[in-house]
């Protein structure tokens, strides 16, 4: 065994392909109305998604790495 268990670091790359999936498969969805509405709540969809997974991820970051970085950061 390695740093980390092959399984492991295969199933959360598998999580990850599904959840683009799925978020893919939500926001091109909006793509198909036949006007300008339709195209502009895709784009409005994909910058909320952008905005909140940035948010999490800053949160984790945060959350698993806070103090290491406290630490090095002064």
């Amino acid at each position: 065994m390695g740093i980390l268990n092959s399984d492991l670091v295969k199933a959360g790359v598998d999580l990850l392909t599904n959840l683009l999936n799925g978020v893919n498969a939500l926001t091109s969805g909006f793509g198909t109305l036949n006007s300008g509405v339709g195209s502009f709540i895709s784009t409005f969809a994909k910058l909320a998604l952008l905005i909140g997974g940035l948010n999490i991820g800053k949160g984790l970051v945060n959350g698993l790495f806070g103090s290491t970085l406290a630490t090095i950061t002064g």
